[in-house]
């Protein structure tokens, strides 16, 4: 869910998604004993797609096309390398073999795996813009579900997502607080954890509720 017109803007459209990915990442490795770096490695990965996509947007290779206009959803997005079926795999593969050795063969497939549900639920929302290989080689169909055509629909998903992402993320502290002695004797941690998590979903609502409604 990035999360119209210019690449800010494709950023907050894809918030909810950003947001329960890394809830999902934290239910699958609440035991983790680095979860301070995990945390952060989560919360980056779910944006890597939309990271790499800014520097090949800024040299051309990737565009947006805003002649439907700039509002939310609007854009169409030409990222034809970084929203690839095989180019989102790619970047997801090396992002979970960089955290399986950072944090272990779990940290490493979940890593993975929040990198490319960026992709999933990308395919929800986007138009038909979104190849299944790389530069769009072979001119196979492009797909996506569209859900963008129909803003209400599209607004509420991922309000929900937010939201259910925030609370499930919430809950996760809680019992890795209990389950774990490394986070029960540093308290600390755990609160600046549940700080972060607390203002990023705020932001995030935020954000996206201010882009949706300056452009209805």
């Amino acid at each position: 869910m990035w999360l119209a017109g210019k690449p800010s803007s494709q950023s907050l459209e894809k918030g909810g998604n950003v947001n329960v990915c890394w809830t999902f990442w934290a239910c699958c490795s609440s035991e983790s004993k680095n979860t301070g770096g995990a945390d952060l490695g989560a919360h980056a990965c779910t944006q890597l797609l939309d990271v790499v996509f800014v520097p090949l947007f800024l040299s051309g290779a990737e565009t947006i096309d805003t002649s439907i206009g700039t509002g939310y959803g609007e854009g169409i997005i030409h990222a034809d390398y970084t929203h690839s079926l095989v180019g989102a795999l790619l970047i997801a593969i090396l992002s979970g073999l960089l955290a399986w050795k950072l944090w272990g063969k779990r940290g490493g497939a979940a890593i993975g795996a929040l990198t490319f549900s960026h992709w999933i639920l990308d395919l929800l929302v986007h138009r038909a813009d979104m190849p299944f290989l790389p530069g769009n080689a072979g001119g196979l169909p492009l797909v996506g579900f569209r859900l963008w055509q129909w803003p209400w629909v599209s607004a509420s998903l991922e309000i929900i997502l937010v939201v259910a992402g925030s609370i499930l993320y919430y809950r996760t502290l809680r019992k890795t607080a209990k389950l774990s002695k490394h986070m029960t004797t540093d308290g600390n941690l755990i609160w600046r954890t549940r700080l972060a998590g607390g203002v990023m979903a705020v932001l995030l609502i935020a954000s996206f509720i201010s882009d949706f409604v300056l452009h209805l």
